[in-house]
């Protein structure tokens, strides 16, 4: 089993928690992916 370090966990969590993620629902987020698909959303 692959564990993924808690600095790779960190973003999408934290992200997740905010208000900032109000609304998203059904989305698949990859947390070594985090950067690129936050990055998207907001273009």
């Amino acid at each position: 089993m692959n564990v993924l370090d808690p600095s790779i966990m960190a973003k999408p969590v934290i992200f997740l928690c905010s208000d900032d993620a109000q609304g998203i629902t059904g989305e698949r987020i990859v947390a070594v992916d985090f950067d690129d698909w936050i990055q998207a959303r907001s273009s």
